[in-house]
């Protein structure tokens, strides 16, 4: 049961006799990049209320984000503090009963990451050397019981940047990998240290560092501090720990803030279908429910530092128990940890302009602004001009993903021959999706009226490298910056991850008028007198969307050419969504 608040995530639920939940962060990324949990809390009560499951009830309460576990008298309450990286669990009991709550950790000891976890970190699939999980650093600290991961000197952004050929400006790249360091405080009132336990969950090892109860009492609070900081030592990271644990608000403090959070989320906007049905056989109910649920899970997420991950979130768990193949660690997940797939990652954020979520989108679109001017280093080094490049399958600290680039990029392959490129059958010359964060930008400042300082210095610095770029390639060609039409030649490119080596893509042309057609809607404060000429005479030369007739209609073609489809996407109706220049009652239809 998912449930949680900020940035953090916790999946609640009960087995046997113990209460569990699974905590993690937004931004918990080890030196492969990969995406890990900081723990799971295991509590045990005396005497268990599980013994007699006859009045059990597990409850996900939306409107207050919370869960409620009650059973034989004992109601537990878990949240996340709305405000601060911290969990708190409430145990009320009609008579006294001690608890013992255990931080579980399976990251006890250096190890090599097996090929079956290559989709965790997919940078390294076919690199030369293989990734290691390092262990983390565990045991009684503060009061309580301490997790803690700190990143060693050497990660995946000092391998990719060498794989890339960007040592030249390395020390100009952004990298939050470095001296990043993440992990768990577990105390409780009353508690102490109670020795540590071996055991396993599912198909994985684990070590449980166990705190309990002085005494059996009729209340218990137990409280997770959860800090992720980059420091330039351990030290500077305890001290950040210290701090936020010092100045924790009360659990009666964090409960009415965060229940105050969650009913105002939920009174920004309804979507209700036959709320009184309330069947799960009823379909139009059961619809009504998931959307609920969805939103929720994108609500634990507002207040992060980084986007909320298309594949899983904060809320992925032992992936045997969805593919029994897979008897894998509870960090497992399919299409990275902190890699990023754009056509993915849209999905996930255009929902929240109509849903009333705009101030949700921060993380998204921040996460494109910190890469702005590694993007820019990029296309210098690479062809020698302005504008920032982004990629589709796109590391956190903005380079590519290094299965995408390719290991061994080989002179008998095209890619390798051109510097940038990646050497990927689905994703080269896929630079275009960025675009549409670009216009997600440009909607929160219609829909707040109030346009983020940097968000239209970003948007320029896109739509220069298409320009520039592709300038560039048709003079390589043709001795000609332009096409006989006077109108950019864009190729080569790729219409999605279809259509490939494409001659003016669809989904280019369309990303780029939605833009300048936005831009130039601007009040005149917002763009000068010169930005708007430049816009008005780069849309000027914008080729007109490739046609072709189907079935005796004339209909919107992928691109204008391309020489091989390696996918199966319909980039011809980019133009209906998300950017907008065809539709019902629109001309040309």
């Amino acid at each position: 049961m998912p449930c949680g608040a900020g940035d953090i995530g916790l999946n609640v639920w009960v087995e046997g006799r113990d209460l569990l939940f699974y905590v993690a962060r937004s931004g918990a990324f080890d030196e492969t990049n990969s995406y890990l949990k900081l723990g799971r809390v295991r509590i045990t009560m005396d005497p268990s209320p599980f013994t007699d499951v006859s009045d059990f009830r597990q409850t996900l309460r939306l409107i207050d984000g919370e869960v409620v576990v009650s059973c034989s008298g004992v109601t537990t309450t878990i949240w996340a503090d709305i405000d601060t990286p911290v969990v708190h669990v409430a145990v009320e009991s009609a008579s006294p009963v001690s608890v013992t709550a255990a931080l579980e950790n399976w990251r006890t000891q250096d190890r090599d990451y097996t090929p079956a976890e290559m989709s965790m970190h997919r940078a390294y699939d076919g690199a030369p050397v293989t990734p290691r999980q390092l262990a983390d650093e565990v045991g009684f600290a503060e009061g309580g019981v301490l997790a803690l991961h700190r990143n060693r000197d050497e990660t995946v952004f000092d391998l990719l940047v060498e794989q890339q050929g960007l040592q030249a400006v390395k020390d100009q790249l952004w990298n939050p990998l470095n001296g990043l360091a993440f992990g768990a405080l577990l105390t409780g009132e009353g508690m102490a240290p109670a020795g540590r336990v071996q055991g396993r969950y599912a198909n994985t090892e684990f070590t449980g560092w166990r705190m309990a109860s002085a005494r059996p009492r009729r209340s218990h609070a137990l409280r997770l501090v959860c800090p992720i900081e980059q420091t330039p030592t351990k030290a500077a990271w305890m001290t950040g720990l210290r701090r936020l644990s010092s100045g924790a608000a009360s659990p009666a403090v964090s409960r009415r803030r965060s229940r105050r959070w969650w009913r105002d989320f939920w009174s920004r906007s309804h979507i209700l279908i036959q709320p009184g049905a309330g069947r799960p056989d009823n379909l139009p109910w059961r619809v009504g429910r998931n959307y609920q649920l969805f939103r929720h899970q994108l609500g634990t997420n507002a207040k992060a530092t980084w986007p909320t991950k298309f594949n899983g979130g904060n809320f992925t768990y032992d992936p045997e128990y969805v593919d029994p193949e897979k008897r894998l660690s509870p960090d497992y997940r399919m299409w990275g940890g902190g890699e990023f797939t754009a056509q993915n990652q849209r999905l996930v954020y255009w929902p929240m302009l109509k849903s009333g979520d705009v101030d949700m989108m921060t993380p998204q679109l921040d996460f494109y602004r910190r890469i702005q001017r590694t993007g820019e280093l990029r296309t210098h080094t690479y062809w020698g001009h302005e504008g920032a490049c982004f990629v589709e399958q796109i590391e956190n600290f903005g380079l590519c993903c290094g299965q995408e680039w390719g290991w061994n990029r080989s002179w008998d392959k095209p890619a390798a021959r051109l510097p940038g490129v990646e050497d990927s059958a689905f994703v080269s010359y896929h630079w275009d999706t960025v675009f549409e964060f670009c216009l997600m930008m440009l909607e929160v400042g219609r829909f707040t009226r109030r346009y983020r300082p940097g968000d239209l210095n970003f948007i320029d610095s896109c739509l220069t490298f298409f320009d520039q770029h592709y300038r560039r390639e048709h003079k390589i060609i043709s001795g000609e910056e332009l096409g006989p039409d006077g109108k950019l030649v864009l190729y080569p490119g790729t219409a999605c991850e279809t259509y490939k080596t494409a001659l003016n893509s669809t989904v280019t042309i369309a990303g780029m008028d939605a833009l300048l057609r936005e831009l130039l809607n601007l009040p005149g404060s917002l763009l000068s007198p010169a930005l708007r000429t430049r816009y008005n005479n780069l849309r000027a030369t914008l080729p007109a969307f490739p046609m072709r007739t189907m079935q005796g209609r004339r209909v919107i073609a992928p691109a204008q050419l391309w020489d091989r489809i390696q996918n199966v996407e319909i980039p011809q109706l980019y133009p209906v969504f998300p950017y907008d220049q065809y539709g019902v009652g629109r001309p040309d239809l």
